[in-house]
């Protein structure tokens, strides 16, 4: 029999879908003749900060599922390597996808050289820069894939060590300290 679905959470993952839309977007950035948002009290720089609610609501919700499908001591490892292990093939996947050059600009002209010289750029900048790479991917968009793998693995190992509000506690201590860095 298939888990039944929560229609609140249902919901609230929707619109939390349609602000991480909104900030990638930049809605009414374009029509009102900027792209920078944040550099005027216009509807792009309200509408990207009041949609900044939607990754920590993603986190949020991944722990509260984690959290019940680890309910038991036996499915804590089982249910945690699993969710890490999809979690870093994304990381992985989409790093790979931004070390390749896909915009048009930097790919037709002279292609296949140019877009090789652009490949090596970008492995040695991988190169120069191991700790970015292996906290926020080859592209700053990935940081939350490493951040909710790293929350999942802390949770699984604290979690029936040491009591839950330690865990919240650490928990919104380390997502300031991702905040801040």
């Amino acid at each position: 029999m298939p888990a039944r679905r929560l229609e609140s959470v249902e919901g609230m993952r929707v619109i939390a879908a349609l602000a991480v839309i909104a900030i990638h977007g930049v809605p009414f950035g374009h029509a009102m003749g900027r792209t920078v948002v944040g550099t005027a009290w216009d509807a792009a720089t309200i509408v990207n900060q009041l949609a900044r609610f939607a990754v920590p609501c993603f986190f949020v919700l991944s722990g509260v599922f984690w959290g019940r499908r680890t309910e038991s001591p036996e499915n804590r490892w089982p249910v945690t390597r699993s969710t890490v292990t999809r979690l870093l093939l994304l990381f992985a996947g989409w790093s790979l996808v931004y070390v390749l050059p896909w915009e048009g600009d930097r790919v037709v002209p002279d292609f296949p050289t140019r877009w090789w010289a652009n490949v090596d750029t970008n492995i040695r900048w991988i190169s120069r820069h191991p700790w970015q790479v292996l906290f926020a991917g080859t592209n700053g968009h990935l940081w939350f894939l490493m951040a909710l793998a790293q929350a999942t693995l802390i949770a699984a190992l604290f979690r029936g060590r040491v009591q839950d509000r330690w865990l919240l506690v650490l928990g919104a201590a380390l997502f300031l300290v991702y905040l801040l860095a």
